[in-house]
């Protein structure tokens, strides 16, 4: 399959980056640039390159995510992962600026998390109050700083920071007073017997089965 493909590409004229197994790919044919078939206006043919594992490339003029140009210094670009990248300017969520950011000392807390010596962020948008120092994930879209427990991008306001904890792998958590579901309050839920049922989005406590934070028994 893969010699059929290299003929077809021969006698095309046509480039294709990246793995065959990527449902995402960029292409050149007749000095223009192509994402999934569609034309990229403006690239240079000449200078494109692709960088990291596909999502992202550059000419000498433009950085570009899936096709899109996008902003930033394709001199002093560094791609971090597929929805990362910085240059000596800032650094960056899927193409869209992580307006005060500090390149220098920005890090990747996994895919919805990152920070620098400044601040803390959610998919690219600083979480108001984070302390940066002393944040760290705990799963889930769950997070921590010495202050305060986080779901997302928001402060759980009720949350224990001292007897927090995630239960299993779901989307659940606890602490002394209360249980939560994606940061929410499940009222009236018993702190001592709730559990999660089989590892999923269903719990259940002494009073009640729960689906997804709701009662449903």
């Amino acid at each position: 399959m893969k010699k059929i493909l290299l003929i077809i590409m021969i006698l095309t004229g046509i480039q294709i980056f990246g793995d065959y197994s990527y449902d995402y790919k960029y292409t050149i044919k007749n000095n223009e640039v192509y994402w999934d078939e569609e034309l990229i206006e403006g690239a240079d043919s000449k200078t494109f390159k692709i960088l990291g594992e596909g999502y992202y490339a550059k000419d000498k003029n433009n950085i570009y995510y899936k096709g899109e140009k996008f902003e930033g210094n394709p001199d002093t670009l560094k791609i971090i992962d597929n929805h990362y990248y910085k240059d000596k300017y800032s650094a960056y969520f899927e193409g869209t600026k992580i307006n005060n950011s500090n390149p220098k000392t920005f890090k990747v807390l996994g895919r919805n998390f990152s920070k620098d010596k400044n601040n803390v962020y959610y998919l690219g948008k600083k979480i108001t109050g984070a302390n940066s120092k002393t944040f760290r994930v705990l799963g889930f879209k769950y997070a921590k700083d010495k202050n305060n427990i986080y779901y997302s991008d928001k402060k759980i306001v009720e949350a224990d920071s001292k007897t927090f904890t995630l239960l299993g792998k779901s989307s659940y958590s606890k602490d002394k007073n209360n249980v939560y579901y994606e940061g929410e309050k499940i009222e009236n839920a018993d702190i001592e017997t709730f559990e999660i049922i089989e590892a999923s989005e269903k719990a259940q406590d002494k009073n009640h089965k729960y689906e997804r934070g709701k009662i449903i028994e």
